[in-house]
């Protein structure tokens, strides 16, 4: 029996094809950071230069600012929302393993802060 397999695809839903998003300059975080006030204005520069995700800033602890190799963080949980309710809890990272990030000397006085 022959079946076509291209039968079970999706068509797109948009005429355009799907892209990367697009990083941000140096200049941009500066301008962004800048625009933020109050106490998660240092977010934006961790955020964009360190190449975390939201749940993975937010599941960072104290202990987790490792000095060894050279500075960085040990990301090893997530803090997500869950359900209807968006009730917060703690799991691990999406790839489930985790991962050591190199902080840049810019982002040094930020994270130690």
């Amino acid at each position: 029996m022959q079946h076509n397999v291209a039968a079970a695809a999706r068509n797109p839903t948009s005429g355009q094809a799907r892209r990367e998003g697009q990083a941000l300059t140096l200049a941009e975080v500066h301008s962004l950071t800048e625009a933020c006030k109050g106490r998660y204005r240092d977010v934006v520069p961790v955020m964009a230069l360190a190449g975390l995700r939201w749940g993975e800033l937010s599941g960072l602890q104290v202990g987790d600012r490792i000095w060894a190799p050279g500075p960085g963080l040990r990301l090893q949980r997530a803090v997500l929302a869950g359900g209807g309710g968006g009730a917060l809890y703690v799991d691990t990272l999406k790839n489930k393993r985790a991962r050591t990030v190199p902080l840049v000397q810019e982002l040094l006085p930020v994270v130690d802060r």
